[in-house]
């Protein structure tokens, strides 16, 4: 019994072996980098201030790495207006090979995160509801606008009262399940 148990291993062990080695044949080794290295980040994982992703920059940096966590993880010195995590895996990380000339190079545009854009308006009138794929949306009138638009209730957090409003004046319309009474 003890030897069926020890092949069993035995064979387990040179099948994870030979799996290893054909996975890996094809994959490159992780890059290596040192704290001082200019880098550049990959804006894969970022959400920018972009209309769309295909109009975002595929990188941004050069950035100065100020250590190296661990062999895959490095801390950069990111500006404190992006508000992120400055902790990145190396696959993000590119080098910034920074030649004799770099003095003439231009300056990549700086990187705008959505975090401090304030797009708020104001809603003057809530006007009718309907409910379209099992959500129920609110027809809004916007203060300083002409234009009419349907809002799910995710999209009108500051004006509850102007909801409740609504929903004393028409009973019969459909309501948000989020809406509390």
């Amino acid at each position: 019994m003890q030897t069926i148990s020890q092949q069993c291993n035995e064979m387990i062990t040179l099948a994870q072996a030979y799996q290893s080695t054909h996975a890996n044949d094809k994959r490159l080794p992780a890059p290596r980098f040192m704290a001082g290295d200019q880098v550049y980040l990959s804006l894969k994982n970022i959400k920018l201030s972009r209309p769309t992703k295909k109009l975002d920059h595929l990188r941004a940096g050069p950035w100065k790495i100020i250590q190296m966590k661990t062999p895959l993880v490095a801390k950069l010195d990111l500006p404190s207006h992006l508000r992120i995590d400055n902790n990145f895996h190396v696959s993000l990380l590119r080098p910034a090979y920074i030649g004799f000339d770099s003095q003439h190079q231009s300056k990549p545009p700086p990187i705008e995160t959505n975090d401090d854009c304030d797009d708020t308006y104001e809603v003057e009138a809530v006007l009718d509801s309907r409910t379209r794929r099992n959500k129920v949306q609110y027809l809004v009138r916007w203060t300083g606008y002409d234009d009419l638009t349907w809002e799910p209730y995710g999209n009108l957090d500051g004006c509850k009262d102007l909801l409740l409003e609504f929903h004393r004046d028409y009973p019969n319309a459909p309501r948000s399940t989020e809406l509390a009474i």
